[in-house]
């Protein structure tokens, strides 16, 4: 699932822990990467923040609406 143009960020073992909990119901496995890409791009682009309680919420919010 990783992006080779990301940084291995302390967090992602979470982030794909997370991935099915967030989603209580069935998505697709392509909204699946596109949330995990999400999520670990942001990890990466503020990594004192990282991995923080809720951004799965809104990052899943986002997907399923259909932003990508």
């Amino acid at each position: 699932h990783e992006d080779s143009a990301l940084a291995v960020h302390e967090c992602f073992v979470q982030i794909e822990k997370d991935i099915d909990r967030t989603f209580d119901t069935p998505v697709g496995d392509s909204k699946k990467r596109q949330f995990e890409n999400v999520l670990k791009r942001i990890a990466n682009h503020f990594p004192k923040m990282g991995y923080t309680q809720g951004i799965n919420f809104l990052v899943s919010y986002f997907i399923v609406i259909g932003y990508s």
